[in-house]
């Protein structure tokens, strides 16, 4: 591959280190949007998902799930543990056998997740750590919530979904690869 320089200059070999732009999916109005089938390949082996979302205005919850060949993974194989900020208070939340991850339930029409997903393709376990912000807009106020997940099979994925329950999203999901 050759990469060009600011100079027009021409460079043989690979990709620098850094993030790879893999696809983004615009959605509008819908109860679930998922990646592209094989968003994660064998090419990558460490993803980043940046969404963001404006939901129709009435809260409900919003999840994700692995998917393979155009399937999500419902089973019950998601660990989850989370800390948050809600107001003017801060818990956390643990889930085990879960049907799937990065659950919150935002009283808002604006959300920011980032996650990083760690060996989706592999067949180890899956990692994701992730970070979840969204804005009270009647109130002005900001919550957040970490959280570290994990889907603890060793199955192999390709892509993945994320649904909302009483309520439709509006927004964009975009994957990078991390090119080592």
């Amino acid at each position: 591959m050759a990469i060009k320089t600011a100079s027009g200059s021409r460079l043989s070999g690979s990709l620098p280190a850094g993030l790879v732009l893999l696809n983004t999916t615009s959605f509008s109005g819908v109860a679930s949007v998922s990646l592209p089938a094989n968003t994660f390949t064998s090419t990558y082996k460490n993803y980043r998902i940046l969404m963001e979302f404006a939901s129709s205005g009435s809260s409900g919850t919003v999840k994700s799930r692995f998917r393979t060949s155009g399937s999500d993974n419902s089973t019950s194989n998601y660990q989850e543990a989370r800390i948050y900020s809600s107001g003017t208070s801060v818990g956390s939340y643990r889930a085990g056998n879960a049907t799937s991850f990065a659950d919150v339930t935002p009283t808002t029409t604006k959300i920011l997740y980032i996650m990083d997903i760690l060996g989706p393709q592999t067949t180890t376990t899956t990692l994701v750590d992730g970070a979840v912000q969204y804005s009270i807009e009647s109130s002005s106020a900001i919550e957040w919530s970490n959280y570290s997940a994990s889907f603890s099979l060793t199955t192999s994925f390709d892509s993945m979904s994320v649904f909302a329950s009483a309520t439709n999203m509006t927004g964009t999901i975009t994957a990078y690869a991390y090119n080592n």
